[in-house]
């Protein structure tokens, strides 16, 4: 497992993983192939120190840590389903995050209430850029200023971590 734990970061990204994926096991910032996720992993790669993904199946990944495609999704499950994903999510956060003076959530629909109150006793700024816009305007968010980094050859993020 990678992790970040102990080092402190200026901005952390957390984005969800989306349904649409690779058909083959790849690291998880490979494996998620939707417009939406391109589109936040873009804004995080540009905006944010460090960016981690908020999976259904495992919790929380780091973009590296290589996985099977799968098919888990949290709409819809239960109540004792959703505890059982908080618990999961909450306790691999506490293990592999980094220290963070900001943590932006992008979530589609927007993070669990749980699981934003376990971010913010943590963390001093929390935000959710995306709560409360539909897909196609939280797409155009993502893209804000865009074209001003196109030209930038994207930083290598998590080199050196084991």
């Amino acid at each position: 497992m990678i992790t970040m734990e102990g080092r402190r970061v200026d901005v952390l990204y957390l984005i969800s993983g989306g349904a649409r994926q690779q058909p083959r096991p790849e690291p998880a910032a490979e494996l998620y192939d939707g417009l939406w996720f391109r589109s936040a992993r873009g804004r995080a790669e540009r905006d944010g120190d460090a960016w981690f993904i908020l999976s259904a199946r495992h919790g929380l990944l780091h973009p590296e840590t290589r996985v099977q495609p799968y098919a888990d999704r949290l709409e819809g499950c239960s109540a004792v389903a959703r505890r059982a994903w908080i618990a999961l999510a909450t306790e691999r956060m506490e293990r592999m995050l980094p220290e963070a003076g900001r943590v932006v959530a992008l979530c589609d629909r927007g993070p669990p209430p749980e699981l934003l109150r376990w971010l913010r006793v943590r963390y001093p700024e929390v935000e959710t850029p995306l709560a409360g816009l539909n897909i196609a305007a939280q797409v155009l968010h993502m893209a804000r200023d865009a074209d001003r980094f196109a030209r930038v050859a994207p930083r290598r993020r998590f080199a050196g971590l084991a």
